[in-house]
C-alpha cells in the first residue's frame, strides 16, 4: 500500500491554518492526505538509505587521490636527491677531472720550456767549444752552420713554450675563481628548488593524510553509530495508506438511502477519518524525533571535526 501511494501523482496541498474537523472528502483524501503521505514515506525512504556505503566510497575516491599524492611526493624526493647527487659528482669527479686536465697542460709546458732551455745551452756549450779551433774544412764549417740554426730555433721555441704557459696557468686561475664556483652555485640552486619542491608536496601529503584520516574516524563512527528507528514511522504509515484506501472505497460509492444506513455510514465515516487523521500526525511526530535525533548527531559530529582541526599537529 505504501508503494501504491508512492507511485500516486502529486497534488500541491492546500494549506489551512484551522485543522480541519468532521468527515473527510474525496477531494481532500486525493488533494491533502496523499500529499502528506507522500512526503512523509519520500523523507523516510530517502533516509533510509546507506549513508555509510557513501562515505566508503568517497573513501576509495580518496585512497585513490592519495596514492597520486604520495606519486607526486616520491618523485620530487627522487628529484631531490638526484641534484645532491649530480653536485657530488660535479665536485667529486668532473671538477677534480677539469683541474687535473689543465694541470697535465701547465706541466707540459713547463716540461717543453725547460727541454727548449737545455737544448739552447747545450747547442751553446758546443758552439763555444767549436769556436775555439778555425774551422777549415768544408764539413767543419757545415757543422757549424748547422749548430747555429738549431740554436735560433731553440731560442724561439722557448717565449712560445712559455706563452702555453702563461696560458695554462690563466685556464687554472680561472677555473678555479670562476668556473668551478658558477657551476657548483649552479647545481646547489637546482637542490634548492628541488628541495622546496620537495616540502610542498610533502606537507601536501600530510594535510591529505589527515584529512583521510579523519575521513575514515568519521566512517568509524558511522558504522557505530546507532541508526534510528524507523519502524514505528512505516508502522504508522502502513496504517495511514490503509486508512485511505479504506476512505476512497468508501467515498466513492453512493451513500446509502435509508436513513439508519446513512448513519451508520457516516458513523463509519467519521471514525474512519478521525483514524486516519491521527495515523497522519502519529507519523509526522515520529518523522519529527527521528529527524531530531539525527540533527544532534551531525551536530556532534561537526564538533569532533571542529576538534580536530583545532588540535595542533604536535598533539595528534
Amino acid at each position: 500500500m505504501l508503494a501504491a501511494a508512492m507511485i500516486a501523482p502529486a497534488r500541491l496541498a492546500a494549506q489551512d491554518d484551522k485543522p480541519r474537523i468532521g468527515p473527510i472528502s474525496l477531494e481532500e483524501l486525493n488533494r491533502d492526505v496523499r500529499l502528506r503521505i507522500r512526503k512523509l514515506a519520500e523523507a523516510a525512504l530517502n533516509a533510509q538509505r546507506p549513508v555509510q556505503r557513501g562515505l566508503e566510497d568517497e573513501l576509495i575516491n580518496r585512497g585513490i587521490e592519495q596514492r597520486g599524492e604520495e606519486a607526486a611526493y616520491q618523485q620530487a624526493k627522487l628529484a631531490r636527491e638526484v641534484a645532491e647527487i649530480r653536485v657530488n659528482e660535479y665536485e667529486e669527479g668532473i671538477a677534480v677531472l677539469d683541474r687535473a686536465t689543465i694541470m697535465g697542460e701547465i706541466r707540459l709546458a713547463e716540461n717543453s720550456a725547460a727541454r727548449a732551455k737545455a737544448m739552447v745551452d747545450k747547442i751553446e756549450a758546443t758552439l763555444q767549444k767549436l769556436q775555439k779551433f778555425e774551422p777549415t774544412q768544408i764539413y767543419e764549417m757545415t757543422t757549424v752552420y748547422n749548430l747555429q740554426q738549431s740554436l735560433r730555433a731553440a731560442q724561439l721555441q722557448i717565449p712560445k713554450y712559455q706563452i702555453e704557459l702563461e696560458q695554462a696557468q690563466g685556464k687554472l686561475k680561472s677555473f678555479e675563481a670562476y668556473q668551478k664556483p658558477k657551476r657548483t652555485k649552479e647545481l646547489q640552486v637546482e637542490v634548492e628548488k628541488a628541495l622546496a619542491d620537495e616540502l610542498i608536496k610533502k606537507e601536501s601529503l600530510e594535510a591529505f593524510n589527515e584529512d583521510l584520516a579523519l575521513m575514515k574516524q568519521r566512517a568509524e563512527l558511522a558504522k557505530k553509530r546507532k541508526k534510528p528507528n524507523r519502524a514505528p514511522l512505516f508502522s504508522a504509515l502502513d496504517e495511514a495508506v490503509a486508512l485511505e484506501s479504506t476512505l476512497q472505497t468508501q467515498l466513492k460509492e453512493s451513500p446509502p438511502a435509508d436513513p439508519k444506513e446513512r448513519q451508520s455510514w457516516d458513523e463509519r465515516l467519521a471514525s474512519q477519518t478521525a483514524k486516519l487523521r491521527a495515523a497522519l500526525d502519529k507519523a509526522e511526530q515520529l518523522s519529527d524525533d527521528v529527524d531530531f535525533e539525527q540533527l544532534g548527531e551531525r551536530v556532534h559530529v561537526l564538533l569532533q571535526d571542529t576538534e580536530a582541526a583545532r588540535t595542533p599537529k604536535s598533539e595528534k
